[in-house]
């Protein structure tokens, strides 16, 4: 993958006169990333798990096409979304749920095709996934056994351009996180709710300010939830909330720019810090990208640059 000069300049400004560091080399959980980007090149995409400081990497899965990756509660297993030998009798095929070991062994598919899902979830106890499908023009939310069985939809019906989003359970298991997306006249209605995983009782959580969106969150177990807003004028901030919706903390606001945006975030296991992605597309080829992975401590301060990659979970 080329970095880009412009992606260098990019974190020169953002970090200028910053520390940027390492995090901690002590710290024994790994996270898990992708490394590569979809091209019509056919250059393979990489599951790959490193140490926090960038020691022992190891890809685990190569292919075509490869995202949302996600350790399992015991972190014995990977869930990830792939286009890997998904086609029907047609031929065509979007990316279905696969699961792997953490060892790059045993790789199963969990959804059947052809199938169109995204951004799958453990449930804290392991035995449940939750993920977004499309369907026609919109996405909504299922369910599924991590062993295949029990798939369910817990969206109603979806209008066009709408989603609901997977984004992840709450620590007891009791609640699953998503964003809807609706249109909005000429604008883009994102908040984020919460869902029983037998589809009932959908709660609104967070209604962003006026002229923002939730694009994208995580809850950890410990009960905040990081999220990134994203407002009518280009601009992201990553933020985090209470489990109750309230107590918004900003923690790094991103610039107005075109082809550039947060791809993926994901809390350290301990709660202290935030892994996010920040991509930038090329707009002379759309089919090159470079992306970074950063952190920040949950409490604000600098960003420290970790790795190339893309979609952390740690």
């Amino acid at each position: 993958m080329r970095r880009s000069l412009r992606l260098r300049l990019l974190l020169a400004a953002a970090l200028a006169s910053l520390p940027v560091g390492l995090a901690s080399a002590g710290q024994a959980d790994k996270i898990v990333f992708i490394y590569g980007s979809s091209n019509a090149r056919g250059v393979p995409i990489f599951l790959v798990t490193v140490n926090p400081d960038g020691s022992e990497r190891n890809p685990i899965a190569g292919g075509p096409s490869y995202g949302s990756p996600e350790w399992s509660p015991d972190r014995s297993q990977i869930v990830f979304a792939s286009y890997v030998a998904n086609a029907g009798p047609d031929g065509v095929g979007g990316p279905c749920v696969w699961v792997v070991n953490a060892d790059g062994t045993g790789a199963r598919r969990v959804t059947r095709g052809p199938c169109y899902d995204s951004a799958p979830a453990w449930s804290p106890e392991g035995r449940q996934i939750a993920f977004t499908r499309s369907r026609g023009s919109g996405q909504q939310l299922y369910v599924i056994g991590a062993d295949g069985s029990g798939l369910r939809r817990l969206s109603g019906r979806v209008a066009a351009g709408g989603a609901d989003a997977s984004q992840g359970w709450s620590p007891d298991g009791k609640r699953i996180l998503f964003v809807r997306t609706r249109v909005a006249g000429p604008w883009l209605a994102g908040e984020l709710f919460t869902v029983r995983p037998d589809g009932k009782d959908p709660r609104l959580l967070y209604r962003p300010p006026r002229g923002s969106i939730v694009s994208q969150a995580d809850w950890h177990a410990g009960g905040r939830i990081a999220l990134v807003l994203e407002r009518r004028d280009g601009r992201e901030i990553l933020a985090t909330i209470g489990a109750d919706g309230k107590g918004l903390k900003e923690l790094v606001r991103f610039p107005a720019r075109k082809n550039e945006r947060v791809a993926g975030l994901a809390w350290s296991p301990d709660g202290s810090r935030i892994a996010y992605c920040y991509l930038v597309s090329s707009p002379a080829e759309l089919d090159e990208s470079s992306r970074v992975i950063l952190v920040v401590s949950a409490d604000g301060g600098p960003p420290e640059l970790l790795f190339d990659g893309c979609q952390p979970d740690w």
